[in-house]
Formats: structure tokens, sequence, C-alpha cells
């Protein structure tokens, strides 16, 4: 046999294995990073959007439309919890109105003063949402005044 065959036959097998891509759908902050963050509002004990309403707070994602199941999701917050532990975010996910507003995880407790990076494997959850296969409103909602400074979710697939 050939050496083109054989150099052939092992650009087909590396080609057959490549298993997947990263990408990031960013829910606050994407690049270029704006200059300011988005701030809670003071002393609110219930869960709220950072934007003014569902659609400025949320991307639409369409699971109904066959996606394979992914390997790996991870949800991405860098924020400030401002010294108060009661102050949070929370990534959810909705119907259209907002209705069945569902909580996929939250970071709450913290007492820092300074930013703080905090990641969360949310794979089962996300898998779960692909095999639903329904359109869903994937956002964050603030408690307390914390600030946020970026929200996204990576996915390995």
């Amino acid at each position: 046999m050939s050496r083109c065959f054989f150099v052939s036959l092992a650009l087909v097998l590396s080609l057959a294995t490549v298993t997947g891509q990263q990408k990031t759908i960013d829910l606050y902050g994407s690049e270029p990073r704006a200059a300011h963050a988005v701030r809670g509002v003071q002393a609110n004990t219930v869960w709220v959007w950072a934007g003014t309403a569902l659609t400025a707070s949320t991307v639409r994602q369409w699971f109904q439309f066959g996606f394979p199941t992914v390997q790996y999701v991870r949800w991405l917050l860098v924020w400030n919890a401002e010294g108060n532990a009661a102050n949070g975010a929370r990534l959810i996910h909705a119907d259209d109105g907002p209705t069945n507003i569902t909580t996929i995880a939250e970071f709450t407790g913290l007492t820092s003063t300074n930013p703080i990076v905090s990641g969360v494997d949310i794979t089962t959850a996300w898998n779960g949402l692909i095999l639903g296969s329904v359109t869903k409103n994937i956002g964050i909602q603030l408690r307390g005044n914390p600030t946020i400074f970026r929200a996204s979710i990576e996915i390995v697939e």
C-alpha cells in the first residue's frame, strides 16, 4: 500500500474522532466588555429581572429543533455580593409571559465585597431542556443588590 493511502486513512480517522465544539451564550457582559455592570435593586428580598422585563433579561433557546444532547454545560457568573449574604443571582428558564419560571442554579450566601468568579455544572438540566423539545427563555434574576459583571453559559457539544 502506498504512503498516500496511510496518510489519507490517518486523516479520515482523526476527523472521525473530533468530538465537539465549544460555544458561549452571553447573558450579560459579552465581548467587548461593557464599561459598567448591572446592579440589583437595593434591599429587594425577592427575585427580580436584571433588566426591565423578561425579554430584556433573557435569551431565547429553540430546544424543539432536535438538537443533540451536549457533553458539558457550565453557568459562569462574575459578580460581587456587596458584603450581603442575602444578595444573589440565579439562572432560570421560563416560558413566555413569563410563566413557569424555574431555577436551574443559584449563587447566594457569600459576604465578599470583591468580585467573585462562580461556576456550576448545569449539564443535566440543559440536556433535560433539549430532551423536553420546547422553546425556553434563559436568563438571570437577582435578589438584593449584587453587582453582575458577566453571566454566560459555556457549552461543549
